[in-house]
């Protein structure tokens, strides 16, 4: 699925109800940059409150958003070193500040990369309520390695346009995107010094 796309969120419930599927995990994400730290490719992951990935991640400093929360924020380590941001800092993510309440580490380069916040906040700035990007499926394996694809074609067969993806697969292509908007970011700069020459 595209970043630039939504998903109706009343999907998940929907996937939810097939057999095998054990847990639904809906999220909103974007691409930001911090052109001042040159950083151009910077994944923004919107999870709703009771999503155990907030509770996944491991916690290094500080706490995790509240239910409601509003206007805060969790840095995964690398993206909280690259930008000298601690705990109590404040960040500006679309024009908007957020303070910094949390810095979690993971086992995904991508995610210690990343920037976590409640679903809400991040679909209020996007404006796209109700809608994610896509769900974070788990599925009952015990059939077989057939298993995946079945639950595959039966949630593709909901609606047209639905891409179900193997995690694998889609990390592949969240790092072919992060390539692509830098390589945007270089072409932008060079048109900018030729123009100026």
């Amino acid at each position: 699925v595209q970043l630039s796309s939504g998903i109706d969120a009343s999907l998940g419930e929907r996937i939810e109800k097939l057999p095998h599927v054990r847990e639904v995990i809906g999220s909103l994400m974007d691409m930001i940059a911090f052109p001042e730290e040159d950083l151009f490719a910077v994944l923004v992951n919107g999870w709703v409150a009771d999503s155990p990935v907030w509770t996944r991640v491991e916690l290094e400093s500080g706490r995790r958003p509240k239910a409601g929360e509003q206007h805060v924020v969790m840095l995964g380590q690398a993206i909280a070193r690259s930008l000298n941001k601690k705990v109590g800092d404040a960040v500006e993510i679309y024009a908007e500040p957020f303070q910094v309440v949390g810095i979690f580490s993971s086992f995904s380069v991508f995610e210690n990369g990343a920037i976590f916040m409640p679903l809400p906040e991040l679909q209020r700035l996007m404006d796209r309520p109700h809608h994610v990007t896509g769900y974070v499926i788990q599925v009952d394996k015990s059939g077989g390695a057939g298993r995946v694809e079945e639950v595959r074609h039966e949630i593709e067969a909901m609606e047209p346009g639905l891409a179900v993806v193997p995690t694998g697969e889609f990390v592949r292509n969240i790092a072919q995107i992060r390539v692509v908007r830098v390589m945007a970011w270089v072409t932008s700069w060079v048109a900018l010094v030729i123009g100026a020459v």
